[in-house]
């Protein structure tokens, strides 16, 4: 179990380490250029085309597939699995199910049998979501229609090696940052939902980005990722939105390795926390007037960004997001 985590996490991070978030700027920008096209195409059905913004570039970094539209199949499969895994319906039983299988016989009437319904239905989006993405990159793959992607850089890598065991370590690491990085997503789309409330909110804040845009990359190109130092009010914006109204209020629980004092408050060992992401980034001290949406508090009188990144909005400590 354990050699097997570490060749799931190895995947995981050669695909996903800081070196390696600039392969993905292509695919990302182009997922970005799709959404705004569906703006353009259709504007009234704003939060599809959000919903669509993530799940387009997570299979295109994992599987290499490129969405055709809202109803495109591994799509429905996609958003069906982030909603069970975000409402938590069934998580916990689809594990006792997994570890007592023989549970699956019990009759849906026996009595403390209610979670089979949820359970089978968590295992049944659990399994499409491994097999039928992964057995898609690999006909593709027998064709040589692939472009690279986690699935197929491992699975090309391990072509002279036949051990089906590595094999299947490439589908369970896909599927584990596909959970993943789907389960954060989530994130990526209340966050534009909220960026979206603040632009109509304070269309002054719009104004002024557009200025710094038209003036900067002028109107023949929309910006890109070599642009993003040109713009500090831009980035100051993003961080705001993130600070203004976190999409997740709580991060990571975390717990104490040993015990402590801090601010002459004993903490004991094995004490667990809950961060309250929410309570940091509306903190009257480190930021006045919190409820408001200021841009400026995260520039310096010369227009520079200051050091205050908002990264706490991702968590912190080496399991950050």
């Amino acid at each position: 179990m354990f050699t097997r985590w570490r060749l799931h996490r190895r995947i995981f991070h050669q695909s996903f380490r800081l070196a390696a978030i600039s392969t993905y700027h292509t695919t990302l920008r182009r997922s970005a250029h799709k959404m705004l096209f569906g703006f353009l195409q259709n504007p009234t059905d704003y939060t599809s085309h959000f919903q669509m913004f993530p799940s387009s570039y997570i299979l295109s970094i994992v599987y290499d597939y490129e969405p055709k539209a809202n109803g495109d199949h591994i799509v429905h499969i996609m958003q069906r699995y982030m909603k069970l895994l975000v409402a938590g319906v069934g998580l916990g039983d689809t594990m006792i199910m997994e570890t007592f299988p023989f549970l699956l016989r019990l009759p849906a009437w026996f009595p403390g049998a209610t979670f089979k319904q949820a359970a089978v239905e968590c295992l049944k989006a659990d399994h499409e979501i491994q097999e039928i993405p992964f057995q898609d990159v690999k006909k593709r793959m027998s064709t040589g229609r692939v472009a690279p992607c986690l699935v197929a850089d491992n699975l090309n890598s391990m072509n002279r090696v036949e051990d089906d065991d590595l094999g299947t370590a490439v589908k369970q690491a896909a599927s584990m940052a596909f959970g993943v990085i789907i389960l954060h997503s989530n994130q990526t789309y209340s966050t534009l939902l909220i960026f979206l409330l603040a632009m109509v909110l304070h269309p002054e804040v719009q104004a002024k980005a557009q200025a710094d845009i038209d003036r900067v990359i002028g109107k023949d190109r929309l910006p890109d990722f070599d642009d993003r130092s040109a713009l500090p009010y831009l980035d100051a914006i993003l961080r705001e939105t993130l600070r203004w109204y976190p999409a997740v209020p709580l991060g990571t629980p975390h717990a104490t390795t040993t015990s402590d004092f801090y601010k002459g408050y004993f903490i004991p060992k094995d004490f667990s926390n809950d961060e309250t992401i929410r309570a940091m980034s509306h903190d009257e001290n480190k930021y006045p007037s919190p409820d408001a949406f200021k841009p400026e508090r995260f520039l310096r009188e010369d227009g520079s960004l200051t050091s205050d990144t908002m990264s706490l909005a991702f968590g912190w400590g080496r399991r950050a997001w």
